[in-house]
């Protein structure tokens, strides 16, 4: 079915996936697998491809946040450590044919995450001063196997899980949080495509075209997103879940 029209969709929606991930620090797998499915592609051959293309989005616009020294790496690589092996179990469920399971995680998740962002916000008493969270990081780093897990098997990247756990659990600044965030969602990317290339699920073309994009929309959204306060991060953040999280079900 591939053809230069196809190919052209798929570069547009990579952009799309790679600018806004790039700001909200999500890998833009939770932008591109929805679209991938609103365009009438099955959740298997969406999921794979995103995942291929978040690399693409992460090496993009990772060095603009090195650069800012944002990233912490001693506590991406600690993350890693459980991330990686919860992608590999996501991937084992993935192409066991669990297709709905895979569409109503990926729902469930950005509803909740988008509600958890955007909460401290809507308190009707305006004089409320929003507490700092106290850090956590037992809970925050046991959470991290299930953002690997729920990476592979919903083609978000982990990004979605793991920038709310820096954020809210292990006390870290959103903007710390969003470029950290985006180191460790490119390793577990690699490891979740990796393993549905293994089982033959990958589609070299689409994902050729994602990640292409993705690259070219992850630079311009890393040097918009250093820009932005970390309010406006956090409300876009939640807005575009909530959205993807609706043609998700749409489409489920």
């Amino acid at each position: 079915m591939t053809n230069i029209i196809d190919a052209a969709v798929f570069l547009i929606i990579g952009m799309i996936g790679g600018f806004l991930g790039s700001i909200l620090g999500i890998g833009g797998g939770s932008i591109m697998t929805p679209l991938l499915l609103a365009s009438g592609y099955d959740i298997l051959v969406a999921v794979p491809a995103s995942l291929f293309a978040i690399v693409g989005t992460s090496l993009g616009g990772l060095y603009v946040y090195d650069e800012k020294k944002l990233i912490n790496y001693e506590l991406g690589i600690y993350a890693l450590a459980l991330m990686v092996p919860g992608s590999i179990t996501g991937v084992l469920i993935g192409t066991a044919g669990f297709k709905q399971v895979m569409k109503a995680t990926l729902a469930v998740v950005l509803v909740i995450t988008s509600l958890t962002m955007i909460r401290p916000y809507l308190s009707r008493n305006k004089s409320v001063t929003i507490q700092e969270p106290r850090p956590r990081p037992l809970i925050g780093y046991s959470s991290m196997y299930l953002a690997g897990l729920i990476s592979a098997l919903a083609g978000i990247g982990g990004g979605v899980l793991a920038v709310p756990v820096l954020n809210k659990i292990m006390a870290r600044d959103i903007k710390e949080a969003v470029a950290s965030s985006k180191f460790m969602v490119g390793v577990t990317g690699a490891a979740g495509a990796l393993g549905y290339y293994l089982g033959g699920y990958l589609s070299s073309c689409l994902a050729l075209a994602l990640l292409a994009g993705s690259l070219l929309g992850g630079l311009i959204g890393s040097a918009t997103g250093v820009r932005l306060s970390g309010k406006t991060i956090t409300l876009l953040f939640s807005g575009f879940l909530m959205l993807m999280a609706i043609i998700t079900l749409i489409k489920g």
